[in-house]
């Protein structure tokens, strides 16, 4: 499912402002929805239809449900595992990694992407409780006219938010949370997903402790599947990070990813940070899902800027393993914005299409 030039996002989509409050999405006790409990499934199901839409008619080769039935792309994974306590929080420390790569917005930076000052806590082994997303995809694939792309949270991510006051070794809890992890999803293969992603921002934000346990978090967590998996790593989401530089270790956490066995496909945010196609050496062998569309900006991208840049990148990576895409998740963006940017993005590919004599995407 990774056919040249294989068009998608990389997740969430905008989310509705009738479903959603956005300066809420990092609480976990779901006072983000906006619709009462009795009806708020029906209204998650509505905005996961209407993700499909947009992302179909936008024609795009590997659609999502935008993410829309779940309020952040991490803690609805690990804040449902057995063995974490979402109800009595700890303080989680701050770690200068993270500093280096970005500015973080004064208004925002209490519901920063990378860490909060009080999160949920491991109190207890870490187990797969059951399906946690498989009931979303199970619905997409009933949707949806083109192949599936489902995301979870990694391993690493997820322990970097989490106070640790069981395992109390990284180690420890990390491969804990790799087999829990992987066993949803192991469901989601089984339900229907066409290709797989995990979600891994801490490679970059917190690179010594990926150094030392990602590539066998990663081994973990991905253990027993067929189909293609992605790995999705970036300097945080936009709605927070306003001003983004290429940050030193970025190649860095590309190579550690490419030297992944089980990993298929590297996921970069490359367009905001103005990365140039030189870094797009470190991803090795692997195919590319190359980030093209700047969120910390409602502008929308042309068509033509789109094309120059894939087109740059082209020359590095060859088209049978580069796929254009969002730089990370839309979730904060107005719906027509979005909208925008990934017809943008589709029709900046078929421009590049043209040009290298490449089959025209399907309709």
């Amino acid at each position: 499912m990774l056919a040249p030039l294989t068009t998608q996002i990389v997740g969430s989509y905008s989310k509705p402002e009738w479903l959603f409050d956005r300066t809420r999405r990092s609480s976990v006790d779901g006072s983000a929805w906006r619709v009462l409990p009795p009806h708020l499934d029906e209204a998650r199901r509505d905005a996961a239809r209407l993700a499909l839409y947009d992302l179909e008619r936008a024609g795009l080769d590997l659609v999502t449900d935008g993410e829309a039935q779940r309020p952040a792309y991490d803690h609805y994974f690990y804040g449902r595992l057995a063995g974490v306590d979402v109800d009595t929080l700890g303080v989680l420390p701050r770690h200068s990694e993270i500093d280096h790569v970005s500015q973080t917005r004064a208004d925002r930076a209490q519901d920063g992407d990378w860490q909060h000052s009080r999160v949920p806590r491991i109190v207890g082994e870490i187990r797969w409780p059951g399906p946690l997303s498989v009931d979303e995809v199970v619905f997409a694939k009933r949707h949806a006219r083109r192949p599936l792309k489902a995301t979870v949270v990694g391993p690493l991510t997820s322990y970097t938010k989490l106070v640790d006051d069981f395992y109390r070794d990284e180690e420890a809890a990390i491969m804990a949370l790799a087999e829990a992890l992987n066993a949803e999803m192991r469901a989601l293969e089984a339900a229907g997903a066409d290709v797989l992603q995990i979600d891994e921002p801490a490679f970059h934000s917190r690179f010594s402790l990926a150094k030392q346990l990602g590539p066998a978090a990663i081994e973990r967590v991905t253990r027993g599947l067929a189909v293609p998996v992605a790995v999705h790593v970036c300097y945080g989401y936009a709605y927070y990070r306003t001003a983004k530089r290429p940050s030193e270790s970025y190649a860095d956490v590309l190579e550690l990813i490419a030297g992944c066995d089980r990993v298929d496909a590297i996921s970069l945010e490359y367009e905001q940070p103005g990365h140039q196609p030189d870094i797009l050496r470190h991803c090795g062998a692997k195919h590319v899902v190359l980030g093209l569309l700047n969120l910390g900006s409602e502008a929308v991208e042309t068509p033509e800027h789109v094309a120059e840049r894939l087109g740059a990148a082209v020359d590095v990576v060859p088209p049978e393993r580069l796929h254009p895409a969002s730089d990370c998740g839309m979730w904060h963006l107005p719906r027509d914005v979005a909208f925008g940017k990934v017809s943008a993005l589709v029709e900046g590919t078929d421009i590049v299409r043209r040009r290298l004599g490449l089959p025209p995407r399907k309709a």
